[in-house]
């Protein structure tokens, strides 16, 4: 008898012997797992943070690009009715008026790209950047309010991400001509339907409303009140990016404070020209 038991223990594994085999398995798999994992939002970040940095770049360099042809930067305290689409709704308020220096606005004029502009009496319906004055702003619109439209043709609105919508927002540049203007001043225009047209993504909100810490403004104004000049009159634009995808942490570019950079408009001061 017991030989027969000596027999049937050296065949096989008793229970024990299995239970703690399986627990050291588990420990191995858990192991791989968490090794695979970590290496795969490892991979994620850095895709999404290369994907971040282009776009931040381009982004900043078109809106400095428009910002320093100014021919008028429109003083802080100045208030604009942009509608109410959805491409120009103000994240603070939920409505399409702007103040700036209040909120993440900033409001130029461009003057006429062409060297003998004709520019219609009336205000153009699509804007006429090459014969007339035209406004350009830029401001933040919450992510959500362009994915959830249901006004918007898909290509004014982002892909909605669930992950991301509720708490990153869009730059969005709205423009609009003039039409021929004389005189001295430059006009604040009347409330219509013009929409905004997308420049960034997955841009890093802004305490609303504005504080006086220049690195939370999205745009801050020196020199803007008054006799604006060449040199004096600058406008500073802070931009950063933040994304989140799938279980990885959100990636946010540059990976501290905001990509800051400075502009003095070269056209300020002339007064409003041939148009």
């Amino acid at each position: 008898m017991k030989t027969d038991l000596a027999m049937i223990r050296q065949a096989g594994f008793t229970l024990v012997e299995l239970l703690i085999g399986m627990a050291l398995m588990s420990v191995v798999l858990l192991a791989v797992f968490n090794v695979n994992l970590s290496s795969t939002q490892a991979s994620m970040s850095l895709q999404t943070r290369n994907d971040l940095l282009p776009e931040t770049q381009i982004a900043q360099t078109y809106v400095l690009s428009r910002l320093r042809e100014s021919a008028y930067v429109y003083p802080t305290g100045t208030t604009f009715d942009l509608g109410t689409d959805p491409t120009v709704k103000n994240p603070r308020n939920g409505l399409g008026a702007w103040t700036v220096g209040q909120d993440a606005f900033i409001a130029v004029v461009l003057p006429p790209r062409s060297e003998t502009p004709n520019c219609a009496l009336i205000a153009p319906a699509v804007p006429d950047t090459a014969n007339c004055y035209t406004l350009y702003a830029y401001y933040p619109v919450l992510r959500s309010v362009l994915t959830e439209s249901t006004t918007l043709s898909s290509g004014r609105r982002p892909a909605a991400e669930p992950l991301n919508d509720a708490s990153t927002w869009v730059l969005m540049e709205y423009r609009r001509s003039f039409g021929k203007l004389t005189g001295t001043v430059f006009p604040v225009p009347l409330a219509n339907t013009t929409q905004g047209l997308m420049v960034m993504d997955y841009l890093l909100p802004v305490t609303l409303p504005q504080v006086t810490s220049i690195p939370d403004r999205l745009f801050s104004l020196a020199g803007d009140s008054g006799i604006q000049q060449i040199g004096r009159t600058a406008i500073t634009v802070n931009l950063a990016a933040q994304r989140q995808v799938g279980g990885s942490p959100s990636v946010r570019v540059p990976g501290s404070g905001r990509s800051t950079v400075t502009v003095f408009p070269r056209n300020v001061g002339k007064g409003i020209g041939l148009n």
